[in-house]
């Protein structure tokens, strides 16, 4: 084995990169090749992770179905207690409603075209997490039991329609699992959304409580950002530009 010369070890320090860090005797340098390159290796595991994502499609299909059955597990055993305690048939009629969705998604069509962008999963998943925190109502309704019944059958009747539209092309991040432009998808581009409003609003108005408000507008905002990521992913498709004109409500947006 070839030792290096004082020359040769001097020259292999100066050429590697350094630090410098104040200190009480003065400044330390620290050469490059001591200090672990954190940040590198945390970019070539994100970078590994993505990969494995974009070659591997389906494991975010799963993934995805997997973590719904956990959070929905969660808010049934919330409801059903909610249930048990104030008798309200609305709660049960909300936790109805949740259960369809989560049976589209257990039984839906996998796809390869699923975004891997992190924003979106997190934006559909919290936009789904958000939905199954809507707990019991309380106190006394606002409206009529007219008013609130029928957003809760109307939305109800909306989303399932899109649902059943859809059929096993449903999920809850942004995907291109085949475009629909029959049903429902003939007036409004995005009408499972527009359901799920309807039904969130008449939960609300059932019984107001400072949580139920809260969820109600955290949920809103992300169907709108979930929109965006949809239209970006399906606006590639030649398809997409034979649906209505408006993306949530019929001559307003």
């Amino acid at each position: 084995m070839q030792l290096k010369t004082h020359n040769e070890q001097q020259l292999a320090r100066s050429a590697a990169p350094s630090l410098s860090f104040p200190s009480n005797r003065g400044i330390i340098r620290a050469s490059a090749q001591n200090i672990p390159l954190t940040e590198q290796a945390c970019n070539e595991s994100f970078r590994m992770v993505k990969g494995f994502l974009v070659k591997n499609p389906t494991f975010l299909d799963t993934l995805e179905k997997y973590l719904l059955c956990v959070i929905f597990s969660v808010f049934a055993y919330r409801m059903v207690n909610g249930y048990l305690e104030t008798g309200s048939s609305v709660t049960l009629l909300y936790l109805g409603d949740q259960f369809i969705v989560l049976m589209f998604v257990l039984f839906r069509r996998r796809t390869e075209n699923i975004s891997t962008r992190v924003d979106d999963w997190l934006v559909g998943f919290a936009g789904t997490f958000l939905a199954l925190m809507f707990g019991p109502t309380g106190g006394d309704a606002i409206v009529s039991p007219v008013v609130f019944n029928g957003l809760l059958i109307g939305g109800l009747f909306v989303h399932l329609n899109a649902k059943l539209t859809l059929r096993r092309s449903f999920g809850v991040v942004a995907a291109n699992r085949g475009v629909k432009a029959t049903g429902v998808y003939k007036i409004v581009r995005h009408p499972m959304y527009t359901g799920y409003m309807m039904s969130q609003a008449g939960l609300l108005l059932a019984g107001p409580t400072l949580n139920n408000a809260i969820v109600l507008c955290l949920c809103w905002s992300l169907f709108l950002w979930r929109i965006h990521a949809e239209e970006r992913i399906l606006s590639k498709d030649p398809a997409y530009a034979k649906l209505a004109r408006h993306k949530l409500i019929p001559g307003l947006y």
